[in-house]
């Protein structure tokens, strides 16, 4: 799943596998990247993935010997 800013209008989807989403303007979303709908809406300009500052987890963990 990647982390999408939707900038369209008020929607409302039901993905496959039963993923249902309301998308509000300027709302962050998690979405399927290879969906070919959140493509559609990716070419539309309605949705820009955000880059990820998360560390992995374990990232902080401390080195195990």
């Amino acid at each position: 799943m990647t982390r999408y800013r939707y900038d369209g209008p008020v929607s409302s989807v039901t993905l496959p596998g039963g993923l249902d989403v309301n998308l509000h303007p300027g709302a962050e979303v998690e979405l399927p990247e290879d969906n070919d709908y959140v493509g559609v809406l990716v070419a539309k300009g309605f949705l820009t993935a955000i880059a990820s500052n998360r560390k992995p987890k374990g990232a902080d963990a401390p080195p195990q010997e």
